[in-house]
């Protein structure tokens, strides 16, 4: 039992902190109609027939109040580790929602039990976000994010280094450019420009003096059925299979890699949601 124990801490001290759990609370809370709970299952599928190569393994639980102001995420372990199922102990982020529906407050704990991670947003009366305060028992991830707002763009100062981040979007609100900026050196690290289309949008990239580009298909629903990547020597592409329940979210998503465009696909991954709905 002493042995499992100190498995159990090397286990939690190497766990990544996951900081898609708030995008997660996010894609839940703007699921259609009063959903309940979610169960996320992995697994494995053959290309050409779609046939199972394995039998998928539950990877998340979302949960979400009746009134959907706290969604509650539980990550469980993908590598059939075997100390955290015999304690039950799973890292478990819970995001805390206004009247308006901005996320105001997230808290992550690595074993279910000990906050590790906070993270508190406030906005402006515009509901605008202006700042996000993070306080962790790691350093790496304590500090503060302000963001200031121009016209139709907004500036992230964050809180290590000098680098700001510039955020321009058109009028309905889509992202049209994001610009990486290194104050201090006065230099340009990034820069991020999203195009348009029906059904479509093209995203062009400059990173490091070198270029890149992403061009995705939408369905009806907004959701990616085909992404296609290129860059100096390297081009691929995703293509996204989805099946919808009546309320009209996704319950199944088959997703295949292509390493070249023209290449036979690898193994498709298979994701399951079962959602249930509050009566």
């Amino acid at each position: 039992m002493g042995r499992a124990l100190c498995l159990l801490v090397a286990a939690l001290f190497s766990l990544p902190v996951d900081a898609q759990a708030d995008a997660r609370c996010l894609e839940a809370r703007a699921l259609r109609g009063n959903v309940k709970t979610v169960l996320i299952s992995n697994g494995k599928v053959a290309s050409d027939t779609g046939a199972p190569r394995n039998e998928p393994h539950l990877w998340e639980r979302w949960d979400i109040s009746r009134d959907r102001r706290t969604i509650t995420v539980v990550q469980y372990s993908a590598d059939d580790f075997a100390v955290l199922p015999l304690f039950n102990l799973w890292p478990t982020t819970i995001c805390e929602f206004d009247d308006s529906g901005s996320l105001v407050k997230s808290r992550l704990k690595l074993n279910g039990l000990t906050t590790y991670t906070t993270v508190e947003t406030t906005y402006d009366a515009q509901g605008r976000q202006v700042a996000v305060k993070s306080r962790s028992r790691n350093p790496e991830f304590t500090g503060d994010t302000t963001y200031e707002y121009s016209a139709n763009a907004v500036t992230a100062r964050f809180p290590q280094g000098s680098t700001t981040t510039i955020t321009e979007r058109d009028a309905s609100g889509r992202m049209t450019r994001e610009i990486r900026r290194d104050q201090k050196e006065n230099v340009e690290l990034s820069n991020v420009e999203y195009r348009y289309g029906p059904n479509t949008v093209e995203i062009l990239g400059r990173e490091n003096e070198t270029s890149w580009r992403i061009t995705r298909k939408l369905d009806a629903r907004g959701n990616t059925i085909e992404s296609a990547s290129s860059g100096v020597g390297y081009e691929s592409r995703d293509t996204f299979r989805f099946e919808y329940d009546p309320q009209g979210n996704w319950i199944r998503r088959v997703s295949t890699i292509y390493l070249s465009i023209d290449a036979p696909p690898r193994i498709s991954d298979l994701v399951v949601r079962q959602i249930s709905y509050w009566p």
